[in-house]
C-alpha cells in the first residue's frame, strides 16, 4: 500500500494512507512526498491528490474569514522556497524510511564538525584536512617517541587518539560531496578527491541543505 508523508511546522508527518492523509487536513500548498518521488512537492503539483481539495475549493465571504494568529514560519517558508527554486541536476538521497532529508538552516564554519548532514564549503574542507594531517603528524610523532618502550595499554591509547580524527574528516568529506549534490559515498570513487577541493558546490539549495556561503 503506498504511503504518504507531509510536513507540518516544519516536522516531517507520516507514513499516512491517501484516505487518512484526507482526514489531515492538508492544503495545496502543504509539502508532500510518498516512494517514487525525487523531492517533496507541493500537493497542488500532484495529481492524484486532486480529489482531497475538490470539496473545499470554496469563496467565504470576508465576514466569515478568522483573524489568523502570528506564528513563525521561517523554516517552512525556506523549504517551499527550496521546492520552488531547486536544480534540476540534484537527485533524493535515501534517508531513514527512504524519505529525503529536510535540512533547513545554513550551518558556519565548524558548527557541527563531528555530524555528517548538511553541506560545508571548500574552505572548511581544506581546513578541515589541514587540521587532519597537523593532527595526525602530531599523534604519529607521541606513538614514535614511546613505540619501544610503550605498554599494551599505551599503545591502544594512542589508537583510540586517531579514532576521532578519521571521523572527523570522513564526515567533512561527506559533507563536500553533499555540497556538489552527492551522497558522501561518493568520498571513496578514485579522484573523486580533486572535485572534492576545487569543484564549485550547487548554487541553489540542494536536499542535503541551504548553500553553506549564502
Amino acid at each position: 500500500m503506498k504511503t504518504y508523508y507531509y510536513v507540518k511546522d516544519s516536522q516531517r508527518m507520516g507514513p499516512y494512507s491517501y484516505s487518512q492523509l484526507e482526514a489531515e487536513g492538508i492544503t495545496p500548498d502543504t509539502l508532500v512526498w510518498f516512494e517514487g518521488l525525487s523531492s517533496w512537492q507541493f500537493a497542488k503539483d500532484i495529481s492524484e491528490l486532486d480529489e482531497i481539495f475538490e470539496p473545499r475549493i470554496t469563496e467565504p465571504s470576508v465576514e466569515s474569514l478568522p483573524a489568523l494568529p502570528l506564528v513563525n514560519v521561517k523554516e517552512e517558508v525556506v523549504i517551499k522556497e527550496a521546492v520552488e527554486n531547486k536544480d534540476s541536476h540534484t537527485a533524493a538521497d535515501a534517508s531513514e524510511e527512504s524519505t529525503p532529508e529536510l535540512v533547513t538552516k545554513r550551518q558556519g564554519m565548524f558548527s557541527n564538525p563531528f555530524g555528517i548532514k548538511g553541506r560545508i564549503r571548500r574552505t572548511e574542507y581544506w581546513l578541515s584536512m589541514f587540521i587532519f594531517y597537523i593532527y595526525v603528524i602530531v599523534v604519529g610523532a607521541m606513538t614514535g617517541g614511546i613505540e619501544d618502550h610503550a605498554s599494551g595499554d599505551e599503545a591502544l591509547f594512542m589508537v583510540l587518539l586517531s579514532i576521532p580524527a578519521y571521523w572527523f574528516i570522513i564526515v567533512q568529506a561527506a559533507k563536500r560531496c553533499h555540497d556538489r549534490g552527492n551522497s558522501g559515498w561518493f568520498q571513496i570513487i578514485p579522484f573523486y578527491g580533486l572535485w572534492m577541493a576545487f569543484a564549485e558546490g550547487d548554487f541553489n539549495y540542494n536536499q542535503y541543505g541551504p548553500n553553506p556561503k549564502r
